[in-house]
């Protein structure tokens, strides 16, 4: 991923946070990159406004860099992403009724649950 690249799938501008879990897997400690964990935002995008087919996104071995995780209920605004030192770096903007989230993550792979 050269740069910055702007969407996860085709855009999920719209889509509506439906749950919010942190899982801790079992994993090869032989492995080259286990996958320890992921952040799990699931997601409610019928009303999205471009890839309506997403029911999850997963962010394995996240750390999350700065900001704070979405509530149930807000809607997904914007996301920003960027490589750094082999990891990704996904910058996202949630709004609620009355409140704005920002949320920075950083993890080795991102995954779109359909």
């Amino acid at each position: 991923m050269k740069g910055e690249k702007r969407y996860l799938g085709k855009g999920l501008h719209d889509a509506e946070v439906t749950h919010v879990q942190k899982t801790e897997l079992a994993y090869d400690v032989h492995a080259c990159d286990p996958k320890r964990s992921y952040l799990e935002i699931g997601l409610n995008s019928e009303q999205a406004l471009f890839d309506v087919g997403v029911c999850a996104v997963r962010f394995y071995n996240c750390v999350i860099v700065s900001g704070e995780l979405p509530a149930v209920g807000d809607w997904w605004q914007e996301d920003t992403l960027s490589e750094q030192s082999g990891k990704t770096i996904v910058s996202m903007r949630f709004r609620g009724r009355k409140t704005e989230t920002h949320l920075v993550v950083r993890c080795s792979a991102v995954e779109l649950l359909r």
